[in-house]
């Protein structure tokens, strides 16, 4: 069973979208439009791309340090949460951002942008929500978790999961000799 609604993370969201986020976003699709006008393949797919790292990176820390001050805890905190959960955070938002951002960025008037961007961002939010305050790493599927080792593997090199980038061979362990050709 689930814990109900917790009213205080949910105003501390709502206050985070209304003062932060919103106008964030309104003066951010302002400047995109103004310096890649219209909607050319050129000026979608740039949009796109500072749209998805630019703009989603100023949200996270806007995101986690507003956090930590609306909760009265140390900027530290922020800090920390950001550097173990941006990656997963980001690729998954990669995700289903696109294709919102392909929507706004080639169908719907400047003025309608980020009332799209709220209303997807409504279902974003609660999943933002519950991943800033669950004890650790995110929880996604197996599929979700695929699909982020795949995004984030030529950025990173990492192994997540356990696993080796996507059509990387393991390493070897340790102190294990290499094998001969």
């Amino acid at each position: 069973g689930g814990r109900g609604v917790d009213v205080a993370r949910a105003a501390r969201m709502a206050a985070f979208g209304f003062f932060f986020h919103a106008p964030f976003m309104h003066h951010s699709y302002r400047v995109m439009e103004w310096a890649f006008p219209g909607r050319s393949l050129r000026s979608v797919a740039i949009k796109l791309v500072l749209d998805g790292t630019v703009v989603a990176t100023g949200v996270y820390v806007l995101m986690f340090y507003s956090r930590c001050l609306m909760e009265w805890r140390p900027l530290s905190d922020a800090t920390r949460d950001l550097r173990e959960r941006y990656w997963k955070l980001i690729t998954t938002a990669w995700c289903i951002w696109p294709f919102v951002g392909l929507v706004n960025f080639t169908l719907v008037p400047l003025d309608k942008r980020v009332l799209v961007n709220n209303v997807v961002g409504v279902f974003w939010a609660a999943f933002l929500s519950h991943q800033m305050n669950v004890g650790g790493d995110m929880k996604l599927s197996e599929p979700s978790r695929t699909l982020v080792r795949r995004l984030s593997a030529p950025f990173n090199g990492a192994v997540v999961d356990g696993a080796p980038p996507s059509g990387a061979a393991p390493a070897p362990a340790a102190g294990t000799p290499e094998p001969k050709a």
